[in-house]
């Protein structure tokens, strides 16, 4: 029974001897970041020093009440002399403070590990990261944590030693990449600079991939070119439905691609002459055939631009509408020339491969244009 009872002393004793430090973590100051980011990645740090088992870790809710109640702002405290008044205040052994900070595509963590007790920094761990900050958040914050856990100092102060990361945990941290990132590890002791090379963690910027087949349709208004038409009619302009097919058979890289188009447009115009006494109008109908080359951009923007061009054959059928009733003729002529077209297109939905259009185009056919135009359209493309 004494044993049993002095062993309990002992086991007693041990717990207090290695009681876990107490240990509060201020909001990570943001520079070029949103709040939210920031108020992210420090909820991250807070759970990484939690699970390296020395600390007890004060809750950002339990932190905000206790300082609200002292009239103090959290967001406004980044000295080191208030960091300690609060660490004070909370009643914990040491206090973590720093930035987050994002230049271009570079994201760089600076923390301190503060001493309440004597206000001494125990210790500074810098963290750069090129690529995405999801990544940031998954390796880096962790490999912060490790870093200012593995700062050993007494109660009073007397010793700073640097914390050093085993390779093995490095390499369990980060994935093996081919670009590297240098990660510098800074204490109070200006004669032990390491630095400890961390593979980074890095992933292609998001592009969209260059389809092989693209299905476009079109709707718009298309009115013709021909001078001496627009002279004798009223009006030259009808509505246009087109459905155009193409095979992407040459990739660009940072472009796009070029592809062979094939597509047929269908135009309908509603004719009536100037002149009111001829008491008659006219009806006709264009089928366009088209085939040539089309050059399109492939870019992570949502704005692309693509460009056609070829040759196009034009086949006419009219319907006249007079007092004698109405008649038709079912192919008037055919003729054929050359297009262009112009589109923007937008992709709404990053995922889904679709495209909202929008362009212009001409046609250039026949004798004096006459049976060429302007078009404008809006459409959408599906690609494949």
């Amino acid at each position: 029974m004494k044993k049993k009872f002095v062993l309990g002393l002992i086991l007693l004793f041990s717990t207090l001897i290695y009681a876990q430090i107490s240990i509060a973590v201020l909001d990570l100051e943001e520079k070029g970041l949103t709040e939210l980011e920031a108020s992210i990645l420090t909820d991250r740090l807070r759970h990484e020093l939690f699970q390296t088992g020395r600390y007890r870790v004060i809750e950002r809710d339990m932190m905000g009440e206790i300082i609200d109640e002292q009239g103090f702002q959290l967001s406004e405290c980044t000295s080191t002399e208030c960091m300690v008044e609060i660490g004070r205040i909370l009643g914990v052994d040491q206090m973590v403070g720093g930035s987050v900070s994002k230049f271009g595509s570079m994201y760089s963590i600076s923390v301190r590990l503060i001493s309440v007790e004597t206000g001494e920094i125990l210790g500074t761990a810098t963290y750069d990261h090129e690529g995405r900050i999801e990544d940031l958040l998954k390796y880096g914050m962790r490999v912060v944590s490790n870093k200012l856990g593995g700062f050993e100092t007494s109660k009073k102060g007397d010793a700073v030693e640097t914390a050093v990361i085993p390779d093995q945990v490095v390499r369990d941290l980060v994935p093996d990449e081919k670009e590297k990132e240098i990660i510098e590890v800074q204490s109070t002791k200006p004669s032990i600079p390491p630095q400890i090379t961390v593979p980074s963690v890095q992933k292609p910027s998001a592009k969209y991939k260059s389809p092989t087949i693209m299905l476009r349709s079109e709707l718009g208004v298309y009115g013709l070119a021909n001078q001496n038409r627009k002279d004798f009619y009223d009006g030259t302009v009808g509505s246009l439905f087109g459905v155009s097919g193409i095979i992407n058979i040459l990739k660009l890289p940072d472009f796009g691609a070029i592809g062979l188009l094939a597509g047929v447009q269908s135009m309908f115009l509603v004719l009536s002459p100037k002149d009111d006494a001829l008491n008659w109008e006219e009806q006709e109908i264009y089928v366009v055939t088209k085939a040539g080359l089309q050059a399109a951009s492939v870019s992570k923007s949502k704005l692309n631009v693509t460009a056609s061009i070829g040759y196009a054959a034009v086949s006419t059928s009219t319907i006249y509408i007079d007092e004698r009733g109405t008649s038709y003729d079912p192919v008037q002529n055919s003729m054929g020339g050359l297009f262009a077209d112009l589109i923007f297109s937008f992709r709404p939905l990053d995922t889904i491969n679709i495209t909202l259009d929008g362009g212009y185009g001409t046609l250039v056919a026949g004798e004096k244009n006459l049976y060429g135009g302007n078009k404008f359209f809006i459409g959408a493309s599906l690609n494949f």
